[in-house]
């Protein structure tokens, strides 16, 4: 949580301020520039003050690593479940914090681990696919990169499960 700087929507921002950003972070410099999409010529560019923090940057800064007031956050903030429109009525699950993703959540056949007829047609083929017992997420579209470590996509995957209450 980054703390004492000036409100980051403040058009007074100012390149001290952006470097004290970064401190609090605790992140390396280089992966604080690449969360802000900027590149290396245009941050260096805004540290050394020659170029003005624009608004956008501001709103990217907000968005990525303003604190949040108490109670704010929960698990339901995180994850959004929901239904597709009908007829198909296809399910999905989307994770709003890094790294962001959408997924299908389709049901298989408990004993042939085949999806069922009113599942298709669905890509069970290609892409990250997990199964827990009786369903499968697959067709992920990752917003973010995905997990690198198998380990933090493992349990990246495992809070999927329990989000969506499956039997484990």
């Amino acid at each position: 949580m980054i703390s004492r700087h000036p409100p980051i929507t403040s058009s007074t921002m100012k390149a001290s301020d952006l470097k004290a950003m970064i401190l609090a972070s605790g992140l390396p410099r280089e992966r604080f520039r690449e969360k802000v999409g900027l590149d290396a010529q245009a941050f260096q560019r805004i540290l050394d003050g020659q170029d003005p923090i624009t608004f956008q940057l501001r709103i990217k800064l907000q968005n990525l690593f303003a604190p949040q007031p108490e109670g704010t956050l929960s698990t339901r903030d995180e994850w959004i479940i929901g239904e597709g429109p009908p007829p198909r009525r296809r399910e999905y699950i989307i994770h709003t914090r890094e790294p962001r993703f959408i997924a299908r959540v389709i049901a298989l056949d408990e004993e042939t681990d085949v999806p069922l007829s009113e599942e298709q047609p669905a890509n069970t083929t290609t892409g990250t696919l997990y199964q827990y017992g009786p369903s499968l997420l697959c067709e992920l579209d990752w917003i973010d990169p995905q997990p690198a470590n198998p380990e933090d996509l493992e349990r990246l995957m495992q809070t999927v499960s329990e989000q969506l209450d499956w039997d484990v």
